[in-house]
């Protein structure tokens, strides 16, 4: 009964092995069916490429810096009475800092304008004869060889006594030798005459060399006091003058310093040298940023600079490049490039961090593509153009060199032909020859093409 009921079942299971067997074979017909057909079209979306004028620009991050940075010292040892100013204050040049005690120095000025006048009285002039001489003269041996000088110098009461004793001795050496010659005088009165003549002359000569001395001891009075007149005036600490105009400041009447640190305090004792206040120049301002030295033969003086800083997030400032610097530094392999940054309405503030682009080059007609067509893999930059063909394309690989990017363009140097159409997604499906569709642009909402929103229930 058993092997009768085993009977049907093998050849039921005989005829389902064939019919699986069969239909087996019918799938892997349609498959090669499948596989002898065109493969199915890639759908992509595409961009043309646009002619654009492009800036080609370095990208670098600096430091701002003041246009001069000076520490104010002081050059005399004093008592700070007054301080004027303090941190954050603008001050022009010239304008009194700290004022020290002048006390001391106010003596010395009276000490030595006193020794001067003890001088110019023994030379019978006044002080202001004294002045004319040293302003027209200076202090040179031609004062003391001038013939105006020669001549008060004649005329000092030490020097008339001594011509006046010359002449007396002279006259009684010429009686004595007429004497001598009719032989009424004696030999010893003629050589004491001699000898009194000679005295006489000596002690000319002597006086005009005192009076000599004199006047080298009156310029060294009036050096003495115009070094005390200097200590008084130094006694008040001052805002330096520049000796050269920032750029963009036609007068010195606008130079403006700001005080960034003070040293002193009222009461404290200083010394020559000791700091009083840090000052900077704030207009223009000095961009110092490190370059890598592979851009070295790009960067030149005179390069229009844009840069950025986080304080002021969306607006611009234009400066120049100003100097290079001619080395490279063998550590970071970068050279420093200063760049001028006018700031008139102190915006920018120096020590402040700042992004920077220097535009090296600018082309006119620069062709430019979205980024996202650009693909690179394994060091090859291509993109694929799309070429019309019956209701789709095909895909043309072309590969290209890259330049600038811009606001979500990428400059594509050289290539590309023009009017050129190229693909911006599905790329990674793509090679050279596969055939491609145009993605159909969604409808705008509300158009008649858009579909109707369903009705709430």
């Amino acid at each position: 009964m058993r092997h009768a009921m085993a009977r049907p079942a093998a050849v039921l299971l005989i005829g389902g092995c064939a019919l699986a067997t069969s239909g087996c074979g019918g799938a892997a017909d349609r498959e090669a069916e499948a596989s002898d057909q065109e493969p199915r079209p890639v759908v992509v979306t595409t961009a043309e490429a646009v002619v654009q004028p492009v800036e080609r620009a370095i990208e670098v991050v600096g430091t701002l810096h003041g246009w001069e940075e000076v520490t104010i010292g002081s050059k005399q040892t004093g008592r700070v009475l007054i301080v004027r100013h303090d941190v954050g204050d603008r001050v022009s040049p010239g304008e009194p800092l700290v004022e020290l005690d002048p006390v001391d120095a106010k003596l010395a000025v009276d000490e030595a304008r006193s020794r001067l006048l003890a001088e110019i009285v023994r030379l019978g002039i006044t002080a202001e004869q004294a002045r004319q001489f040293t302003t027209r003269y200076g202090v040179s041996e031609e004062i003391l060889s001038n013939e105006e000088v020669t001549r008060i110098i004649l005329e000092i009461p030490s020097i008339q006594q001594a011509r006046a004793t010359l002449e007396q001795a002279e006259t009684r050496l010429n009686r004595q030798r007429q004497l001598a010659q009719r032989g009424a005088g004696t030999v010893q009165e003629l050589q004491d005459a001699e000898s009194e003549h000679r005295i006489a002359l000596a002690a000319l000569d002597n006086a005009i060399v005192t009076a000599r001395t004199v006047v080298a001891n009156a310029l060294s009075s009036h050096v003495s006091l115009q070094q005390a007149e200097e200590a008084l005036h130094e006694m008040t600490i001052a805002a330096p003058t520049p000796s050269a105009l920032p750029p963009g400041v036609p007068e010195v009447g606008q130079v403006r310093y700001a005080i960034r640190r003070r040293h002193v305090s009222e009461g404290q004792l200083i010394r020559p040298g000791d700091s009083v206040f840090d000052l900077i120049l704030e207009h223009p301002l000095r961009l110092r940023a490190s370059v890598p030295e592979r851009f070295v033969a790009e960067v030149a003086e005179g390069q229009p600079v844009t840069l950025s800083v986080a304080a002021f997030p969306g607006r611009s400032f234009d400066g120049t490049v100003s100097r290079i610097n001619p080395a490279v530094d063998p550590v970071s392999r970068t050279f420093e490039v200063e760049s001028e940054v006018p700031n008139p309405d102190l915006t920018l503030r120096p020590g402040g961090f700042a992004k920077a682009r220097i535009v090296t080059d600018r082309e006119d007609h620069a062709t430019l593509v979205p980024i996202e067509a650009v693909v690179r893999f394994a060091g090859v930059v291509k993109l694929f153009l799309f070429e019309p063909s019956g209701e789709g394309g095909f895909a043309r690989e072309l590969q290209v060199v890259t330049g600038a990017e811009r606001d979500g363009m990428i400059e594509v140097e050289g290539g590309l032909p023009e009017e050129a159409v190229v693909i911006t997604s599905g790329q990674s499906r793509l090679a050279d020859g596969t055939p491609v569709v145009l993605r159909p642009e969604a409808p705008v909402p509300g158009s008649p093409e858009a579909p109707a929103a369903p009705e709430a229930e």
